[in-house]
């Protein structure tokens, strides 16, 4: 639930602060993409900004997270990045690691990316509390 809501203030947070960010010269981008495994819902994704900079180069500060729902026992981040859209451009956060509880979110930053467009992608799992688990697909934003 908490991961849920912090999809939803990071959504509402960035339609109500576009116009600001944009002139400020932050890009933000977001996305979530949720799953039924029995009775159990669970959500996986992030949200990434890219902060405009002079030159050929940006700053991007980016976060995966994944939600297993009210009845998670733990959940784990199994893969977190940012892609640019030459195929060769990689950010990752500094460690993946699984946590107990039904939510958890891991970030990164890039400094002096290229200037182009970013996807960002994120697989994670969740092992239940009735002893059964899901291992979610590897889901990618758009490029953006």
């Amino acid at each position: 639930m908490r991961l849920r809501n912090l999809f939803l203030a990071t959504a509402l947070a960035t339609g109500a602060l576009a116009t600001t960010a944009s002139a400020a010269g932050v890009t933000p981008h977001s996305f979530s993409k949720g799953y039924q495994s029995g009775p159990h819902s669970i959500s996986q994704g992030g949200n990434w900004e890219i902060v405009d900079t002079d030159g050929d180069t940006v700053t991007l500060d980016f976060r995966c997270a994944i939600n297993g729902g009210t009845g998670a026992a733990a959940v784990g981040l199994n893969e977190c990045y940012l892609a640019g859209e030459d195929g060769v451009t990689f950010y990752r956060p500094g460690m993946l690691f699984s946590v107990t509880g039904p939510t958890w979110a891991e970030g990164g930053v890039g400094t002096n990316a290229p200037r182009q467009r970013y996807r960002l992608c994120v697989r994670s799992s969740v092992l239940f509390r009735d002893g059964t688990s899901a291992g979610l697909p590897l889901d990618c934003s758009p490029l953006q």
